[in-house]
């Protein structure tokens, strides 16, 4: 959004640029599964350009085109500001069914390295998406808590990372002798 800019002696000014990307805020948080940031984080001035970055997460099945014509709908106009809505990169959405050979595999490498298999499923972006687009399965595998993904808190321990190890090898092993999970 542009619009005028000034300092931060003008409250008028910036109550009312505040107002307009407060509205454009509002407008897409009514919008499900929306991650948003804003730039710049002063305020102390009035900026004479705010940019907002909407990170529409998709399920499978829903089209990106259609997701960004929801955006661009709920966003709508701010006179007098200028409003662009552009899109940028497109994640794909990943399932893989729960009978699929690959996450048979993983399931009988995690019993093979003493671990009970668990799904669980997130909204979070991995490259599984630009495989399984393509009809190629590909699934999240690893050791470590989600809710602590890139977090300062984050951390896996070396038993983990070697039992997944383990799993990963055994997996491997019975995929390329073609030996069929048990």
């Amino acid at each position: 959004m542009i619009g005028p800019g000034d300092d931060a002696s003008v409250r008028w000014l910036a109550e009312i640029d505040a107002g307009r990307v407060t509205e454009i805020v509002q407008r897409i948080v009514r919008a499900p599964s929306l991650q948003t940031e804003r730039f710049p984080d002063a305020t102390h001035t009035v900026q004479d350009e705010v940019r907002i970055v909407v990170d529409r997460r998709r399920l499978p099945g829903q089209d990106h085109a259609a997701a960004f014509a929801d955006i661009a709908r709920a966003i709508g106009t701010v006179p007098p500001c200028e409003v662009a809505v552009e899109i940028g990169p497109v994640n794909r959405p990943a399932e893989v069914a729960l009978d699929s050979p690959v996450v048979k595999l993983l399931e009988d490498g995690l019993r093979a390295a003493g671990v009970t298999p668990r799904h669980s499923y997130s909204q979070g972006c991995v490259d599984a998406g630009f495989f399984v687009e393509r009809g190629i399965p590909a699934v999240m595998f690893g050791a470590g808590d989600p809710k602590l993904w890139h977090t300062d808190e984050e951390l896996v321990s070396v038993a983990d990372v070697l039992t997944c190890a383990r799993a990963l090898a055994h997996a491997t092993v019975r995929h390329l002798t073609h030996s069929r999970p048990s």
